[in-house]
């Protein structure tokens, strides 16, 4: 018994140093993570803007994403946009792909209003919304548990920055119909029933079997036929809820696979 209770009690200690070996470990990186951002920052901090440092190495478009991606809370890409002012004050542009990156990191750490602050004010920033590929993930962001203002504002944003028009896009015009639908006012149903012919026609052009549900985790592209899945099984639900005809969505979301996915 006492043999047992020695392994026993041996059994414990290595438990419970693994774990601490753990927790230390995931300190260190954490630390390691927040001086790479720490340097990361300072050095562009110093290298744009009408003071910044005339010596080599220099700032390049690429230190973006990169700050982007070290930025591991809201609060840290608030830091790193506060730097756009600088870029723009050096005469400096922002490529699509910088647009793209910055509304996939707010996507991931949950602040697309900063995106949103961001386009809204070009003249502060100067970064433009200029891909619709940026532009259709900023409103998958939105569109699900943010006022519908905020939705509205991205729509103009849509025209202002003449990106080609939200309802020639499905997933697009799939997921603003389907938040119109959700917030069920007298405005929003008005904008969800006007957007309906476009959503027709364009499932109507799009062949099913083209943008079946994925049936694993998969790359981004992917992921928004899941997103396509998922709004228009809420766009039936809520004409059936109105008693509209919707005969044309459910024999498109069968052929699809679409419907099958959603049981």
């Amino acid at each position: 018994m006492f043999a047992e209770g020695t392994s026993q009690l041996k059994e414990q200690s290595t438990t419970s140093q693994a774990s601490t070996s753990s927790a230390d470990a995931g300190a260190a990186r954490k630390e390691a993570r927040l001086k790479r951002f720490s340097d990361a920052y300072q050095f562009a901090s110093e290298r744009i803007g009408r003071n910044a440092l005339q010596r080599p190495p220099y700032a390049r478009h690429t230190m973006w994403r990169n700050l982007f991606m070290l930025a591991s809370t809201k609060e840290q890409l608030e830091q790193v946009v506060e730097l756009f002012p600088k870029w723009r004050d050096a005469g400096k542009h922002f490529s699509p792909e910088d647009a793209e990156a910055l509304v996939r990191r707010c996507e991931e750490l949950d602040c697309p209003k900063l995106a949103l602050q961001v386009f809204g004010d070009h003249p502060k920033y100067g970064m433009d919304l200029s891909s619709a590929k940026a532009a259709r993930h900023l409103l998958h962001s939105l569109h699900q548990s943010h006022p519908l203002e905020d939705t509205m504002l991205l729509v103009a944003l849509w025209n202002i920055y003449k990106l080609p028009p939200i309802s020639s896009d499905l997933i697009s015009c799939a997921m603003l119909t389907s938040t119109c639908f959700k917030h069920g006012s007298q405005e929003s149903l008005l904008i969800a029933n006007e957007m309906l012919p476009h959503l027709q026609k364009l499932l109507a052009e799009t062949a099913p079997t083209s943008v079946q549900y994925p049936e694993r985790r998969v790359a981004q592209p992917e992921k928004e036929k899941a997103w396509l899945t998922w709004t228009l099984t809420k766009i039936q639900k809520a004409l059936s809820k109105q008693g509209a005809e919707h005969e044309w969505l459910t024999r498109w979301r069968q052929d699809s696979g679409h419907a099958a996915a959603a049981e």
